[in-house]
C-alpha cells in the first residue's frame, strides 16, 4: 500500500466553507479551481477580481479564505 492510499482523505470529508477571491471570473483563470471544488462538492462562495467583497464578508466566518490575484483596493480598513 502506497503513501497516498493510506493517507488519502476525500475532499468531501472536509466540509469546510470556502471564500475564494480573485482569478478574474469563473470562465477564465478561476475555472480550474472552481471545477475541482464543484466536482468534489466543496461548498464555496466566489468573488471575481473586479468585484468588492460580499456584504456578508464582515459578519460571516469562513473556514478557508483563498486570495488569488485579488486587488487589495477592494478591501476596506474594516475588512482588514
Amino acid at each position: 500500500m502506497g503513501f497516498s492510499e493510506r493517507y488519502y482523505v476525500p475532499f468531501k470529508a472536509l466540509l469546510f466553507m470556502y471564500l475564494y477571491f480573485g482569478d478574474d471570473d469563473a470562465t477564465r483563470a478561476a475555472a480550474y479551481l472552481c471545477g475541482v471544488m464543484t466536482h468534489e462538492e466543496i461548498p464555496y462562495v466566489r468573488v471575481n477580481s473586479s468585484e468588492t467583497p460580499p456584504d456578508s464578508f464582515g459578519t460571516t466566518l469562513y473556514d478557508v479564505y483563498i486570495l488569488s490575484d485579488y486587488p487589495r483596493v477592494h478591501f476596506s480598513a474594516a475588512h482588514l
